[in-house]
């Protein structure tokens, strides 16, 4: 199952036959117990029998739409990067400037670590070591939700250059090292030492702009 696919057809694909809908329909409530068990439980309280019990069902009738506990971690894993990436457009609409925009973008990360802190800890786990969560193939399907993230933050430091506060680079590349230095960040909120964590990024991503040419004063 590419759940990549699957979920973005649950939200995007009204036009459906009654049984295909039924199915998604079945997979998105699977999808938001497992949630519900997760934000209450922890990663550990959540297994296949817990989560049949949880939905008055038979192990067996979850075991039909995920074939074990890391494909139903993926599709949820899959779910959150989808809830970040609204996010993330949310934020960046509230900016005008290409700069402001940039740092909005690379603050969703934070953002999205307050408002869905279960979701946030279980993408968090599986980018530090997706081998402790997924196996190659999920790992490879939850980067396949994360690109376009990726590729839009990239574009909006393209907008940049274009606008002229930023030097040319290659965009991709830049992304990536912003979308690093945010996630260190956190992790220094996590050993709770040294200076405020917010003030950590917040200084980290403007240094980043101003090295690459940004008028950042």
């Amino acid at each position: 199952m590419n759940l990549v696919h699957t979920v973005n057809v649950i939200h995007d694909s009204p036009n459906l036959n009654r049984r295909q809908r039924k199915r998604l329909d079945r997979i998105d409530e699977i999808l938001r117990a497992a949630d519900g068990l997760v934000r209450h439980e922890g990663l550990d309280g959540l297994t296949m029998q817990t989560l049949a019990a949880e939905m008055d069902a038979s192990v067996g009738a979850v075991y039909r739409y995920f074939p074990g506990k890391q494909a139903l971690l993926a599709g949820l894993q899959v779910k959150a990067v989808q809830t970040l990436s609204r996010l993330l457009e949310q934020r960046i609409e509230r900016g005008q400037d290409p700069l402001v925009r940039i740092e909005l973008a690379f603050g969703s990360w934070r953002a999205f670590a307050l408002a869905e802190p279960s979701l946030f800890a279980l993408v968090d786990r599986s980018l530090s070591d997706p081998s402790r969560v997924l196996d190659d193939e999920q790992a490879a399907q939850v980067r396949q939700a994360i690109d376009p993230i990726l590729e839009r933050c990239a574009a909006l430091l393209q907008d940049a250059v274009q606008a002229g506060r930023l030097a040319p680079g290659d965009a991709r590349v830049r992304a990536h090292v912003l979308w690093a230095s945010v996630r260190g960040a956190h992790h220094l909120r996590k050993q709770r030492q040294g200076p405020d964590a917010d003030l950590v990024q917040a200084e980290a991503i403007r240094a980043l702009l101003r090295g690459w040419h940004a008028d950042c004063s």
